[in-house]
C-alpha cells in the first residue's frame, strides 16, 4: 500500500494581471472565445465590437456561487441530499478608465451613447432614463499563465450584463474608479453544464 502523492505545485500558482473584455460576439453553440496568441486578445475578425475594461484599482474577480435547497427525510436527522437551485456568476472589479462614454455605455443597461457631434461646441454624451430595453453581450477576463508563454487562461461569460450599477467619484484627492459587477445569465441553447460561463486553458501547439 502507498499513499497518494503530494499536491504542492508552484507551476499551478498566479499571481498577475489579466484583461477584462467586454461587448464580444455571440459564441457559436457549444463554441469557445477564439484568442490571438500573439497577444493574448481575443479575435478581432470575430469580435469586431470587442472593448477593454482597461486599467483597474486592483484588478478583477471571478465568483461563482450556487444556491442550494436541502433535502430532508421525516426518517433522518440530517439533510440527505442537496438541490442546486440558483448559480450566480460574476465578474467584478473597480475600472478606472471612466473618460470613455463609448465604454461606460456598455456597464449602463438601459443608457444611450451619442458619438460625437457639433460645431463649434462638439457634444458627445450618454444618457439614461425612461429606456427599459438592453442587451446582453459576451465577456471574457483573460490572463498569461506566469509559467509557460505559450499558455493563455480566460474566464467567459456567455451572455451578461452589468447588474452592479455604476458609481464614481470625482476629486482633487480621490481617484476616479467605476464599481461594476457582470452578472452572468445562462444560454438556453447550450449544452446543460455549460450554459454560463467556462474557464479555459489556452496553449498555442504550433
Amino acid at each position: 500500500m502507498a499513499g497518494l502523492a503530494d499536491g504542492w505545485a508552484t507551476s499551478e500558482l498566479h499571481r498577475g494581471f489579466g484583461q477584462l473584455w467586454i461587448n464580444l460576439a455571440t459564441l457559436a453553440t457549444d463554441a469557445v472565445l477564439t484568442i490571438d496568441f500573439a497577444t493574448g486578445n481575443p479575435d478581432a475578425t470575430a469580435n469586431p465590437n470587442g472593448l477593454s475594461a482597461g486599467y483597474t484599482n486592483e484588478g478583477w474577480e471571478f465568483t461563482t456561487s450556487p444556491t442550494f435547497d436541502e433535502i430532508r427525510v421525516d426518517e433522518e436527522e440530517d439533510p440527505v441530499s442537496d438541490f442546486i437551485t440558483a448559480n450566480e456568476t460574476s465578474i467584478s472589479g473597480q475600472m478606472r478608465q471612466i473618460l470613455n462614454l463609448a465604454r461606460l455605455e456598455k456597464f449602463l443597461p438601459g443608457s444611450v451613447y451619442t458619438a460625437p457631434t457639433g460645431t463649434p461646441t462638439q457634444i458627445t454624451k450618454l444618457t439614461g432614463g425612461g429606456l427599459a430595453t438592453f442587451s446582453y453581450y459576451t465577456a471574457a477576463l483573460i490572463w498569461p499563465d506566469p509559467n509557460d508563454a505559450d499558455v493563455f487562461w480566460a474566464v467567459t461569460l456567455y451572455r451578461c450584463l452589468n447588474r452592479g450599477g455604476l458609481t464614481f467619484g470625482v476629486g482633487r484627492t480621490k481617484d476616479s474608479a467605476a464599481t461594476v459587477t457582470l452578472t452572468g445569465r445562462a444560454v438556453s441553447g447550450r449544452t446543460a453544464g455549460d450554459r454560463v460561463y467556462a474557464i479555459v486553458r489556452y496553449e498555442d501547439l504550433s
